[in-house]
């Protein structure tokens, strides 16, 4: 499983990273660390976040709002 995270501003593309490079961990999944990394890159905070939404290739994904809680309880 990898995660990671991609922010657009205004419809350009900005910032994006696997969560493993941030974690240091192979294919580490989720997405906190990696969003965390990225808003504070771009002097952003949670509540600048106007959408969001999930990609996922060939396995099923956990869109539940509980699990999105678990991952960033700042965006629940």
């Amino acid at each position: 499983v990898d995660g990671g995270v991609a922010i657009w501003r205004d419809g350009d593309f900005v910032y994006g990273c696997a969560e493993e490079r941030i974690t240091r961990k192979k294919y580490s999944g989720g997405f906190r660390r990696s969003l965390r990394f990225g808003l504070d890159q771009l002097g952003l905070n949670y509540g600048d976040i106007d959408a969001y939404s999930f990609v996922s290739y060939g396995e099923p994904f956990n869109t539940r709002v509980e699990h999105i809680a678990r991952q960033a309880p700042e965006l629940a």
